[in-house]
């Protein structure tokens, strides 16, 4: 930077990462809360030969996109890259992520019918301090302290009217760190706590005596150990088919109900149009998409690491008399390998880091279709063109908007063997 430590930088674009790109002496330069269009002063805090890190210091020109934070924790709270940002560019931006995923099939993406309230699940972690005013919150930004949230504007009311009296409870009975894991179901939210190490009985007494009055279930997750110490011990909420849909506390869960719905809606449509007889689904969790799938498939195998939440899959699947489905706890590639190539379509759900190897062992596959579900546009695109080596092509994508304030989001992308492809020998 020629010696010097701030500079200009006009915002060209937006990372899926949530930056802002532009370019300095030649160099990408990634700008954190940066919106496309801005000219900055900024800060260089970290260079190498071919890409610089920078902090905002002033805004010198806004973008037209910019737009004054609803939180007062923007910039600081890791929780939200974009709440600086209009819901419109938002979408704009990320239509733009998935395109860039599946290339030139056409795209489209769902709106949260709200950008503020919309989270149903909240993963806090609560961390002690000296004075034993400990602090219950998100990762700050770009490290791995907390920054203390007292009233959350992407978090549903009922979860937000939980916080305090949370970190009350945590600051006058544990010493220890811990994950806060609160989820909103049909009777009210529901808290699981995490720790490593075993909680002090005065723990479990003001639990009994202060908790139940306001969560309608509490679990302690303690050494692989699960007690239930209010309610059953799951969450209930509303599956895409609009059915209870039950899973255990501290399992994964959507974070967005509406979209949700939309999300797993499309994958049961399109899964009905293919006319599959033998399909396999990995990563299925308690059933949030096996439940859509089930019905519009003859076979349906679905792999899940979790044993807690394959035992309330067979409990959503039974409950709704579906046929024809078998559930297996495992690895999903090593499940996938043994019983899975011979299937007409594949569905998967995998974390952010995506598929892989897993992407890898089903291109050389002779599936009809692959359904593909994301979070992830940048690991996305990467499995995709492994797929298309395989001699898959995408047909078919949908975006949406699970995440607004955040540059993330879900997508749904349907994937077809071309004919004439031919699959390499054994």
């Amino acid at each position: 930077m020629s010696g010097t430590k701030e500079t200009n930088v006009r915002i060209e674009s937006l990372a899926t990462g949530g930056d802002g790109v532009g370019r300095i002496e030649g160099k990408v330069c990634f700008v954190p809360h940066a919106a496309p269009g801005d000219l900055l002063k900024v800060k260089v805090v970290r260079e190498n030969r071919n890409m610089v890190r920078a902090e905002i210091v002033s805004v010198e020109e806004p973008g037209t996109s910019r737009r004054e934070s609803p939180c007062t924790l923007a910039g600081i709270c890791g929780g939200c890259q974009w709440l600086h940002l209009s819901y419109d560019e938002q979408l704009r931006t990320k239509t733009g992520f998935l395109q860039k995923a599946v290339g030139d099939i056409p795209v489209e993406v769902t709106r949260s019918p709200s950008e503020l309230e919309y989270r149903c699940v909240a993963r806090l972690h609560y961390q002690p301090t000296a004075d034993r005013n400990g602090i219950l919150g998100f990762a700050q930004s770009g490290s791995r302290e907390l920054v203390d949230i007292s009233n959350c504007p992407v978090l549903e009311p009922a979860i937000n009217k939980c916080l305090s009296q949370l970190r009350r409870l945590l600051q006058t009975t544990v010493d220890q760190p811990m994950e806060v894991r609160v989820a909103l179901g049909h009777n009210g939210p529901v808290v699981s706590f995490t720790t490593d190490k075993r909680l002090p009985v005065r723990f479990y007494s003001a639990v009994e005596a202060a908790l139940p009055d306001l969560f309608s279930g509490v679990v302690v997750h303690w050494d692989g150990l699960k007690s239930v110490l209010s309610g059953d011990g799951t969450v209930t909420v509303d599956g895409g088919d609009g059915k209870p849909l039950v899973y255990p506390a501290g399992s994964f869960s959507q974070a967005n109900t509406y979209i949700n719905h939309q999300l797993s809606q499309t994958v049961g449509e399109w899964a009905a149009g293919l006319n599959a007889g033998r399909a396999m689904e990995l990563y299925a969790g308690a059933g949030n998409l096996t439940v859509m799938l089930a019905p519009v498939v003859t076979k349906l195998a679905t792999v899940e690491l979790d044993g807690d939440a394959c035992r309330y899959a067979r409990m959503n699947i039974a409950s709704r008399n579906l046929k024809g489905v078998t559930i297996h706890v495992g690895d999903a590639l090593k499940v996938y390998k043994s019983i899975g190539k011979g299937a007409d379509l594949v569905v998967l759900d995998p974390p952010r880091p995506g598929a892989g190897p897993l992407a890898g062992a089903m291109a050389g596959a002779p599936h009809t279709n692959i359904l593909y579900v994301s979070c992830d546009m940048a690991t996305l695109g990467r499995d995709i063109a492994t797929l298309q080596r395989g001699g898959y092509r995408p047909a078919k994508a949908r975006g949406f908007d699970m995440f607004p304030e955040t540059s993330h989001m879900e997508a749904v992308v349907l994937l077809t063997r071309e004919s004439s492809h031919q699959l390499p020998g054994p």
